[in-house]
């Protein structure tokens, strides 16, 4: 599905070369130094639905987005109900940084 619906230019944005870009977009097969990310951890009460994906770079933003929404879970148990505001990719799209957004704020 991301491989459909992002664009060479998403691609870009997000780290990858035009070679990377071109084979994802053809293949759906994502190149080193990237992941698919859960934006609702599964942990969390996320599912493995296409809207709560986002093909996203390894380093630093999943390894930072992932960071924080860990350390926020840790400190409730499992099965506790607790409303949390989590760090996470906007809905809808399917990479992330967009072309003209930075992935985190220093």
């Amino acid at each position: 599905m991301a491989r459909k619906k992002a664009t060479i230019t998403d691609l870009r944005a997000m780290g990858m070369t035009d070679e990377q870009a071109v084979l994802f977009k053809r293949t759906g097969q994502y190149p080193k130094g990237f992941q698919v990310h859960h934006r609702v951890p599964i942990k969390a009460g996320g599912s493995n639905d296409m809207d709560n994906l986002v093909l996203i770079k390894n380093d630093p933003d999943h390894k930072l987005i992932t960071a924080q929404q860990n350390s926020i879970l840790r400190r409730h148990p499992n099965g506790s109900t607790v409303d949390v505001e989590l760090p996470m990719t906007p809905p809808g799209k399917v990479t992330w940084p967009q072309s003209g957004q930075k992935a985190y704020q220093r």
